[in-house]
């Protein structure tokens, strides 16, 4: 079957919002979607992520990177030496080290969301405030986006 090309490229990149999904002995369910994509990133390798925990502007979550984007990084900054390794189980269940658990500070969810090259976990509330939901609108004032968005969090 030929893949028409839009569609190729589409695969080839992450995205999608995958909130709250459930965390048990510190692992959770891998969307399929994502695993799709990894497997057209990186064919024949099993499905492996260097995980670096990110502090951007107060919001803290755990980046995901495939091997594709790491052995292509040219500025040095994805050491793999410096990473947490992401593993997924022949089940799709992926666990979270303890470090990641902390400071994301989950409990029993988490989320993930699918940005261009790269897999992002948070915590439900921190990806809530970072991409709000119906009833806040950005007129352009950063300022009062952000204040919306913060009333927003707070009546979920």
């Amino acid at each position: 079957m030929q893949i028409p090309r839009r569609e190729e490229t589409k695969r080839k990149y992450y995205h999608g919002e995958f909130p709250n999904l459930d965390l048990t002995d510190s692992k959770f369910p891998f969307p399929e979607e994502l695993v799709r994509v990894y497997e057209a990133r990186n064919p024949n390798m099993p499905v492996k992520f260097y995980a670096y925990k990110i502090n951007d502007d107060g919001l803290t979550y755990v980046s995901l990177f495939d091997p594709l984007l790491v052995e292509s990084d040219k500025s040095g900054r994805l050491r793999k030496d410096q990473a947490q390794i992401i593993t997924l189980d022949v089940n799709l269940l992926t666990y979270i080290p303890f470090i990641f658990i902390e400071c994301l500070r989950l409990t029993n969810k988490v989320s993930v969301d699918g940005h261009d090259k790269v897999v992002r976990l948070w915590n439900p509330k921190e990806l809530a405030f970072y991409s709000p939901r119906e009833g806040v609108d950005f007129d352009g004032d950063l300022s009062k986006f952000q204040r919306d968005s913060y009333k927003y969090l707070k009546s979920l």
